[in-house]
């Protein structure tokens, strides 16, 4: 695992096959009115919010062929040279089946009717569907799946962030990168004459950047990034006090937003001179009904702290290609810090300077909630969320 993009996209150049459009518009429009109306922080049909650039990410419930779908759906805006895009996922009922990915092809264009392709995640990058909207991108949408054997399933679907009862499920947001150089003071050790020595400092660092309503809720107020002033004078200040000559760090993407749970992947890497990078990775999770961290001794019996470190270690053992020694020590690493979520699995990442001191690249780990159960106390927002997926186990009171 190295450092991502500075978007973090992955867009593919496969050919767009158009989908059939639904039989009218009168059905269309029928079935949006058919979705349960609920208190939604983006679906604001005013002028002025229709005219807004629609970027960022963006969360969809309704149903294909009638049955429940969750879409998830981030909007990239043109910029510097690379085309505007659509990537995502979706997910029928409560997700127990997993994802499947959605794009958008490289004739995406923002004001036309919104079109993308299914991709499935083999090698061969084959197409399971496509997805024909009669409307450009906003807050609702509607239009026909299609098959590649030629079956139609209409589909309707409402931007949704809150339930019936206005509990936050998710939040609006966008990931922004934003870097910062300064001077670097010289160095007394001789270090300049290094090939690799620059005597410019360069910070760039990955904000949540909340969007809509969202940014105004009080519970999600520490969530949301400072202002431009802001970001500028702590880069600056951050360059001053910490003489390093490139790095990069904060939030890098977002993992899980649902369910009133909000889950983010962290990565930082430093060069001070030297042969080689150093570089850490972790997670964090949110609670998105106060805006409050959710450490994993909440998430925890007490008791079953070790289980599940040796949980980690078994996965880790069988899904890295090597084990660091080091690592198998008692203190090294803490798992806390690096422990998310993912739609259907516990994620834990980690990089080489986590690890070891020996250069071993990076190791993600996937632990499915189902082996996880047992460990966790009743009662947190991971339990919620698990008990009204159906994931909760009835002997876990």
């Amino acid at each position: 695992m190295r450092k991502l993009s500075r978007a973090g996209w992955i867009i593919s150049g496969l050919a767009l096959i158009a989908g059939c459009q639904p039989d009218t518009k009168s059905t269309e429009k029928a079935q949006l009115a058919a979705l349960p109306v609920r208190a939604t922080s983006a679906a604001s049909s005013s002028p002025a919010a229709l005219a807004a650039p629609y970027t960022g990410y963006h969360r969809y419930q309704g149903t294909v062929g009638g049955q429940l779908v969750t879409v998830e759906l981030t909007f990239k805006p043109a910029h510097d040279h690379e085309p505007a895009a659509c990537q995502g996922s979706y997910y029928y009922g409560y997700g127990k089946g997993g994802t499947l990915a959605l794009e958008s092809n490289a004739a995406y264009q923002p004001g036309r009717p919104l079109a993308l392709t299914e991709p499935s995640d083999t090698e061969k990058r084959t197409i399971t569907g496509q997805w024909q909207a009669s409307q450009p991108a906003g807050a609702m949408l509607s239009g026909t799946w299609a098959s590649p054997g030629g079956r139609l399933r209409p589909f309707v679907l409402r931007e949704e962030y809150q339930d019936a009862r206005h509990h936050q499920l998710a939040v609006r947001y966008e990931i922004l990168t934003e870097g910062a150089e300064g001077p670097l003071p010289q160095p007394k050790d001789g270090a300049a004459a290094n090939s690799n020595y620059s005597a410019t400092a360069t910070l760039e660092r990955g904000y949540l950047h909340l969007l809509g309503p969202d940014t105004l809720r009080p519970a999600l107020r520490q969530l949301q990034c400072p202002g431009p002033a802001r970001r500028r004078a702590e880069r600056q200040a951050y360059l001053r006090d910490n003489p390093v000559q490139e790095e990069t760090e904060g939030i890098t993407d977002v993992t899980f937003n649902d369910y009133g749970l909000l889950s983010v992947s962290t990565f930082q890497t430093w060069y001070s001179g030297g042969t080689h990078l150093g570089h850490s990775a972790g997670n964090a999770i949110y609670d998105l009904a106060t805006g409050a961290p959710v450490e994993l001794a909440q998430l925890l019996w007490p008791s079953a702290e070790a289980q599940f470190r040796a949980l980690v270690i078994r996965h880790f053992q069988a899904d890295a290609d090597s084990l660091p020694e080091d690592w198998l020590d008692a203190d090294q690493p803490a798992v806390a810090g690096h422990v998310g979520l993912e739609l259907n699995n516990i994620l834990l990442t980690f990089e080489e300077s986590d690890l070891t001191n020996k250069v071993v690249g990076g190791v993600k780990i996937y632990i499915p909630y189902a082996e996880v159960v047992p460990l966790l106390r009743p009662g947190t927002p991971l339990a919620r969320m698990l008990r009204e997926r159906g994931l909760w186990r009835p002997g876990n009171k």
